[in-house]
C-alpha cells in the first residue's frame, strides 16, 4: 500500500482519483502475489482512504471551500 501511495498525490487518493488508486493497489498486490507464488487469487481489493483524524478541521475547511467555489460558479451569470 505504501509503495503505491508514494506514487499518488494525497488529493488524488482522498478525492480526485480514488478508483485509480484502488486499482493501482490491486495491481500491485496481484504482482506481489504472483511473484512470490503464493497460490492465491485476490478477487476483491477495497481501499478506503482516510485523512489523518488530527486534520479533520483542515479537511472540512477545504471541503467547504470547494463547495462554496462550485456554488459560486453555478450561480454566476
Amino acid at each position: 500500500m505504501l509503495a503505491t501511495a508514494a506514487r499518488f498525490k494525497v488529493d488524488d487518493i482522498l478525492t480526485r482519483d480514488r478508483i485509480g488508486f484502488q486499482e493501482a493497489v490491486r495491481q500491485r498486490v496481484g504482482r506481489l502475489v504472483q511473484a512470490q507464488n503464493l497460490g492465491i487469487v485476490v478477487e476483491q481489493c477495497v481501499v478506503t482512504p482516510r485523512h489523518p483524524r488530527q486534520l479533520n478541521l483542515a479537511f472540512d475547511n477545504v471541503l467547504n471551500a470547494g463547495q462554496n467555489r462550485d456554488k459560486a460558479l453555478n450561480d454566476a451569470p
